[in-house]
């Protein structure tokens, strides 16, 4: 009866370490969804395709660095403002 115990106790420290481990990793290394994988899949992989309007822009990092980025214009000018990074 206690190596019954012991078994389900073994089991169950292992489940939780590897929920625990599934957890960090996902947290870690999250999925992404790239240009290729929207191509391959039809989707938009610009503003225009999506049937939005604005203009290509340049965003300058912290770092000095550069990262292209969209300024969109919005269909109502009471509307909120929605940042997406």
């Amino acid at each position: 009866m206690i190596g019954f115990v012991v078994l389900f106790a073994a089991a169950g420290v292992l489940v939780v370490v590897a929920g625990v481990v599934a957890v960090v990793r996902g947290l870690r290394y999250p999925p992404r969804k790239t240009a290729g994988v929207a191509m391959a899949w039809g989707e938009p992989t610009e503003p225009s395709e999506a049937g939005f309007e604005g203009e290509a822009i340049e965003l300058r990092l912290s770092d000095g660095a550069t990262s292209p980025g969209w300024w969109l214009q919005g269909g109502d000018a009471d509307g909120p403002m929605a940042v997406v990074c």
